[in-house]
């Protein structure tokens, strides 16, 4: 498959699009219509982009922007293996319901940054592997919503992202690669972190 026509698809009553698109390799083009808005999922989003490595970076984009993320309490490997992603904006998404973050960009090996400004993870349990071996990633702007508290499972979460460098130019550490350094860098107050916070973005 190498075009996809969802033109005249209506969402409105989709509640769980879990592995929607999983494993569209060869998808080069989407096209989206007004009715495809996803905006009453309350379960999942995860796997929906896993292994889309020809589609484009702008038409991933035009899809996660139809998204509401609200009641959304997983987004497991939502963009795993997403080659052609270098850089997304995700601040405008509410995810004030999340609980599962394992694996969301697992292995996207050409992004360079990210901003998860407004991402609420106060509910999240397991964020491992969520950046694993994002090998060109340098930049990830969040704000004070990004905790860990809750987290229990984070193993190999950084793992692989050697260019990853905190906003007071704390570098990677592959002795760090669990949610320790899943925090805004403050060297200055003893607590080295690998994100860098949104108010000091460009």
């Amino acid at each position: 498959l190498k075009s996809l026509d969802l033109s005249n698809f209506d969402t409105s009553n989709v509640v769980n699009i879990h592995g929607l698109f999983n494993g569209a390799n060869s998808l080069e083009t989407i096209k989206i219509g007004e009715n495809v808005k996803f905006e009453n999922i309350t379960n999942s989003a995860g796997s929906i982009f896993n292994g889309w490595n020809n589609l484009k970076q702008e038409d991933i984009i035009a899809i996660v922007e139809r998204m509401n993320f609200e009641n959304i309490t997983s987004t497991w490997t939502t963009f795993r293996n997403c080659e052609k992603l270098e850089s997304i904006d995700l601040s405008y998404i509410n995810t004030s319901s999340l609980k599962d973050a394992c694996g969301v960009f697992y292995n996207c090996q050409n992004l360079e940054s990210l901003n998860l400004s407004s991402l609420d993870t106060s509910k999240v349990t397991d964020m491992s592997v969520t950046f694993y071996n994002c090998k060109k990633l340098k930049t990830i702007y969040v704000s004070d919503k990004f905790v860990t508290n809750n987290v229990t499972r984070s193993g190999n979460m950084f793992y692989g992202c050697n260019n990853l460098v905190g906003g007071q130019g704390t570098v990677y550490d592959a002795n760090n690669l669990d949610k320790t350094y899943a925090r805004i860098d403050n060297t200055n107050n003893g607590k080295p972190g690998y994100f860098t916070d949104i108010k000091d973005k460009p």
